[in-house]
């Protein structure tokens, strides 16, 4: 399952994969008669309000994720003064090359099976973002929904919404930029013409995916909802470019070019 925006149903995909004071009260006695109140055109505006105020909050996470990537890009390329630059100036920056192999170790097996997903999906519109927190958080779907703010009004969950779900659970996390966690979440944009230059950013945020990642030393793990019929919802990266990539972008979407990339990755502690 991907964000309902886009809209890929249940999980047959993995069959193939296995806000005036200080007024005084007597300066407000006259009031004009009052007007009627548009109700419909007051939560239009709502509306439009809050959905400005997610294009910002996944520019900001953009922004951030494109720093990331500049340092780590300084970091591998750089020489010993780059490198000594970085470290005075970005304290905070861990390599991903130092990060340890405790999330393939300590892989563990969803709290939820291919019938919670389907029960889940049908009462309150799960998906992947509820789905691949779950995986990774160690929670069942119905708690990973909880801790997503907005995700019952919204049914897709934003990186804003991820980084909030994260820290309400508590387990220590960090942004990585656009690289493959140790242990953790991986948002990824499928492309199509909502990702030409020139189209407005706005324009892709429905064409988005969320799952779970695990990396070792030499492969690549990934949780997709779309495969819990093989029990798991885990398989190799490469499984998961060849079958399920295909499956939902050009099978679902004649206009989806079959591309991807990593707009955001978080590594969570695995313990």
């Amino acid at each position: 399952m991907r964000d309902s925006r886009t809209g890929v149903p249940g999980t047959g995909a993995s069959q193939a994969a296995a806000a005036p004071s200080g007024v005084p009260s007597s300066a407000m006695t006259e009031t004009a008669a009052a007007e009627p109140i548009d109700r419909e055109a007051l939560l239009g505006e709502a509306r439009a309000i809050d959905r400005r105020g997610a294009e910002y909050e996944d520019k900001i996470d953009g922004l951030e994720s494109d720093l990331q990537s500049a340092l780590e890009i300084i970091d591998r390329r750089g020489d010993d003064r780059a490198r000594e630059w970085l470290r005075i100036n970005y304290p905070k920056f861990r390599s991903p090359e130092n990060v340890g192999l405790e999330g393939m170790t300590r892989l563990a097996m969803p709290r939820f099976t291919l019938a919670d997903v389907e029960r889940a999906h049908e009462e309150w519109g799960c998906n992947c973002g509820p789905g691949a927190l779950a995986a990774i958080a160690g929670l069942t779907l119905d708690e990973a929904r909880a801790h997503i703010p907005g995700f019952d009004k919204r049914l897709y969950t934003n990186p804003s919404m991820m980084n909030a779900a994260l820290r309400g659970i508590g387990k220590p996390w960090r942004k990585i930029g656009a690289n493959w966690p140790v242990w953790g979440l991986v948002r990824v944009q499928w492309e199509g013409p909502w990702t030409a230059y020139g189209v407005p950013m706005a324009a892709r945020y429905r064409h988005t995916h969320w799952i779970g990642a695990a990396r070792g030393a030499n492969s690549i793990g990934v949780f997709d909802i779309n495969c819990m019929n093989n029990g798991t919802g885990w398989c190799d990266l490469d499984d998961w470019k060849r079958v399920i990539v295909p499956f939902l972008t050009i099978e679902q979407n004649n206009r989806a070019s079959g591309g991807w990339h990593i707009t955001h990755a978080i590594e969570v502690d695995a313990s």
